[in-house]
C-alpha cells in the first residue's frame, strides 16, 4: 500500500526541514507528502520551495482558516490508501513507517495510534520515558472527555477518512474527531511504543484552554458526533 502524509504548516520555518527530512527518508517514490499552509508569514514557503524537485512533495494553500481546516485541506488532496498525519515540528523515528504499516497490514483495523516521546528543543535534554500519550484507552465517552488520539501519532486507511469527512464546522480538533469515528467503527488499534519525537516549545499551536471553552468544545463535539450516529457508517 502506498502512503500519503498530510501535514499542516503555519510559520514553521524553524523546525520544518528536520521534520520533512525525517519523513522523506522513509517514503517510497510512489508515496506523497501533502502540505497545506495556512498563510505563513515567515520563511516557511521559501523553505518548502527547496523541495520543489522532489515530486513526492506537494504544497497547497489554505489562507488563515485555522488548524482543523488546514488539515482537512491537506487530507482532501491525499490520493493513497494509507494516510499519516504530521505536525510541522516533530521528528519521525526511523522505524515509524514500517512499524505502522506492518500493524495495519496484519490487522483488520482502520487506524493505528502509536506513542511519542516529548522533548524540549534540545534532544539531549529529553527526560527519560516522557511519553506523549500517558494512557491509551478505547471508548467514545472517555475520548470525548479527554482524547488519547493525537494526530501526530496516527495513521489510517482511506475508508476511515471517507467516513469522517467533511469535518463538522464546530469540531475543536481533527484528530479527536477521526479517533471518535474509529471508535464508533471499533476500528482502531494501539501500538504503545514511541515512534516520533514530539517537540515541546513556546510556539506550539496546541495550548491549554480556559475551562469554559473546554466545556463548550466538548458540547459541540458531542452534538456533532450524535449527528454522525444518525448516518450509516459502513466498514
Amino acid at each position: 500500500m502506498n502512503v500519503s502524509v498530510a501535514m499542516a504548516t503555519f510559520n514553521g520555518e524553524k523546525y520544518l526541514k528536520e521534520q520533512l527530512d525525517s519523513i522523506l527518508c522513509q517514503l517510497d517514490f510512489k508515496d506523497e507528502v501533502i502540505i497545506s499552509d495556512d498563510g505563513s508569514t515567515d520563511e516557511t514557503l521559501n523553505l518548502l520551495n527547496e523541495y520543489k524537485n522532489d515530486k513526492r512533495v506537494q504544497v497547497i494553500k489554505n489562507p488563515r482558516k485555522g488548524v482543523v481546516s488546514n488539515f482537512e485541506n491537506a487530507l482532501r488532496q491525499c490520493k493513497n490508501e494509507v494516510i499519516f498525519l504530521s505536525d510541522q515540528d516533530d521528528i519521525w523515528l526511523p522505524n515509524k513507517l514500517k512499524s505502522v504499516m506492518d500493524l495495519l497490514g496484519d490487522s483488520k483495523r482502520d487506524l493505528v495510534l502509536h506513542n511519542g516521546l516529548n522533548f524540549y528543543d534540545d534532544i539531549e535534554s529529553l527526560p527519560e520515558n516522557d511519553l506523549l500519550i500517558k494512557k491509551m484507552r478505547h471508548g467514545i465517552t472517555v475520548n470525548i472527555l479527554k482524547s488519547c488520539y493525537w494526530g501526530c501519532c496516527m495513521a489510517f486507511k482511506r475508508s476511515l477518512l471517507d467516513s469522517a469527512l467533511p469535518f463538522p464546522s464546530h469540531v475543536p480538533s481533527h484528530d479527536q474527531w477521526l479517533g471518535l469515528i474509529a471508535e464508533k467503527k471499533d476500528s482502531s488499534v494501539f501500538l504503545d511504543i514511541p515512534l516520533i519525537m514530539h517537540r515541546r516549545h513556546t510556539n506550539n499551536v496546541s495550548k491549554p484552554l480556559p475551562i469554559i471553552q473546554k466545556v463548550l468544545f466538548r458540547f459541540h463535539l458531542f452534538i456533532s458526533f450524535l449527528s454522525v450516529e444518525c448516518q450509516d457508517i459502513v466498514d
